[in-house]
């Protein structure tokens, strides 16, 4: 089947799961081809509001003050695509590996320093631009009918590696926050093993219900292309549990990214 040598590859790594993902995909669009492009730039309209650049008297999360990426860079999957400068999570993870010495020790802490001011939103906007950057590519929703077709495509934006970290990094902060204003409505966000508590809830209740039980699996059209962040922001501020949430998305949404085609 096609995809095999790169599912090998994936099972060699440990990246089971993605291994599996390779093997069910509908393979990727070519972004340069001018009917799929037009297909990423219709699913990816300009913004209708932008997020509020004013003052926002909210005190940042006390522990977005000082980030430690340590933990994160030991746990960074391998062989996962990289941004539009091509770094890897490679790159990084080596500096916490086997052979990382005092250099690779201090060059963490660096990070880690840079990594607290993004996501305390004290960098400037120019920067947030730039490190918000992302590589374009198409994802087909269905497999080609043939050389000529071109199927419909998901449109996914690859953010740079040292940036995707920080995001680990913020959101495992975070989580608890979250949890605690989201759950149980949803179990995306926050909540430890939620795809496995979704699956076997749903289970046990279509078993209480019986024969009677139907599942209805519904999706909103390209939601997250088409959300307004600034709508997004809006709800961050009006939740004290939340409002020290904004600055890290302050710092990754408040301006529209460079986006790198293929």
């Amino acid at each position: 089947p096609p995809g095999m040598a790169k599912a090998k590859s994936y099972i060699e790594c440990g990246e089971l799961s993605r291994a599996g993902r390779v093997l069910t995909n509908h393979g990727m669009g070519d972004p340069h081809h001018p009917a799929v492009l037009s297909q990423l730039q219709a699913k990816h309209p300009a913004r209708a509001r932008d997020i509020p650049d004013a003052v926002y008297d909210v005190e940042a999360d006390a522990g977005l003050l000082t980030l430690d990426i340590s933990d994160v860079l030991w746990r960074l999957p391998r062989k996962s695509a990289p941004g539009p400068s091509g770094m890897r999570y490679e790159y990084l993870s080596c500096l916490v590996g086997e052979y990382a010495g005092d250099d690779a020790q201090a060059a963490v802490q660096a990070l880690s320093e840079v990594g607290s001011l993004w996501a305390q939103d004290k960098l400037p906007g120019w920067f947030n631009r730039v490190f918000a950057s992302g590589r374009l590519v198409a994802v087909n929703k269905q497999p080609p009918a043939s050389l000529a077709d071109v199927p419909d495509a998901r449109p996914v934006a690859i953010g740079e590696a040292d940036r995707r970290v920080f995001g680990r990094v913020v959101m495992k902060i975070l989580a608890p926050a979250y949890r605690e204003v989201l759950h149980p409505q949803q179990l995306a966000v926050g909540v430890k093993a939620g795809d496995t508590i979704l699956v076997h809830g749903v289970r046990l209740l279509m078993e209480r219900i019986g024969p009677r039980a139907v599942v209805v699996h519904t999706d909103l059209r390209n939601a997250y292309n088409e959300i307004s962040r600034a709508s997004i922001f809006s709800a961050l501020m009006s939740r004290p549990g939340l409002a020290g949430a904004v600055h890290p998305f302050r710092a990754a949404m408040s301006t529209e990214a460079f986006l790198v085609v293929g």
